[in-house]
């Protein structure tokens, strides 16, 4: 079976050829991968990191003809093909594109202000409202049809924004006020207007296709990259008040769920010899961590042959990281990723 396996996060270089040799240094060097092995390169990345990591591609592939540089299955055809235009207008139209749908997705009250735009705008047409309504609580910047749907969403999109940035009630904070203020010019340039558009009818012909060639393996992908963090929370906790995290409500859980055996442990122990704090947390996550990567790591080797991948950079304590996957067959012949 084929396997793809989340190996690690290699810190971010703004510098192409830099992020180049330290990828290549720590994939050979420190995880003892051998390129001569690799058979293929994907890179699913935000709009502003495409080009570089088109280098990055190109300079393994000088090295490595073998490591054939392809779409990566997360990632509809048509966005790909949009991210690997080498045109400003291009990447800067793919970012507001993805600015946008992170500032709605911030929060479900900007999603009904956005649904209720909608509303006014199709009141004729209630079909295609309901469907609007619907992408709106998908990851729609990955599907197939992106631009088609950008182009139905825009003037929605401007007057929700508008209506955001002109609130006279305060309803929403200045920050989120300003964004909106930004966010409607950037779609309301004329630039960015035609950049959609004739993305929508030049990658017309290929949306079919795409989709027919992917099926529905994009949306498998995003559902699973959603995951729940140890500590922290989805929500800003307010000033003052203690909530626990993630890990310690799990725990709570599962004492309340019945596990006597872990309810007994906290009633005998010591406060301070729990191991529930942050720092323990860390030290248990990076022993995790550690040994599952060293065991990934052999059973990639034992296979030969494997392919790399990388996601969107994140952000982990203001560090820009790659995240990087391998899929390779294992000793059983399975595909993992």
């Amino acid at each position: 079976n084929l396997r793809e396996e989340f190996v690690g996060f290699l810190p971010y270089e703004a510098d192409a050829e830099i992020l180049a040799i330290k990828f290549h240094t720590i994939i050979t060097e420190k995880w003892g991968l051998n390129m001569e092995y690799c058979r293929g390169q994907a890179y699913v990345v935000s709009s502003g990191f495409a080009s570089k990591m088109k280098i990055v591609a190109t300079r393994l592939l000088e090295k490595y003809p073998q490591a054939i540089y392809t779409l990566c299955s997360s990632c509809a055809l048509n966005m790909w093909l949009a991210k690997s235009i080498p045109v400003a207008g291009v990447s800067v139209a793919l970012g507001i594109i993805e600015e946008v749908c992170l500032y709605f997705n911030h929060s479900p009250q900007l999603i009904a202000e956005l649904e209720n735009a909608i509303s006014i705008l199709f009141q004729n047409n209630e079909e295609k409202a309901k469907e609007l309504k619907e992408i709106c609580h998908t990851e729609w910047i990955s599907r197939h049809d992106t631009f088609e749907i950008m182009v139905d969403l825009v003037q929605a999109l401007v007057l929700c924004l508008d209506g955001i940035n002109c609130d006279a009630t305060f309803k929403w904070n200045t920050c989120i006020a300003s964004q909106a203020f930004i966010l409607s010019n950037g779609l309301t340039d004329f630039d960015f207007i035609v950049t959609i558009v004739v993305l929508k009818n030049a990658l017309s012909f290929t949306r079919a296709f795409g989709k027919n060639l992917q099926g529905l393996t994009s949306d498998v992908f995003i559902a699973g990259k959603q995951n729940i963090p140890l500590n922290g929370h989805s929500m800003e906790v307010p000033e003052g008040v203690f909530t626990p995290d993630n890990f310690q409500a799990l725990l709570e859980y599962r004492i309340n769920a019945g596990d006597e055996v872990l309810r007994r442990r906290f009633e005998m122990t010591a406060v301070n010899l729990e191991y529930c704090s942050k720092t323990q947390q860390k030290q248990m996550l990076e022993i995790c961590e550690s040994c599952i990567r060293e065991e990934m790591l052999r059973e990639i080797r034992d296979s030969n042959f494997f392919s790399l991948v990388t996601d969107n950079v994140v952000d982990i304590a203001d560090v820009e990281h790659l995240p990087v996957f391998v899929r390779f067959l294992d000793e059983s012949n399975n595909l993992r990723e």
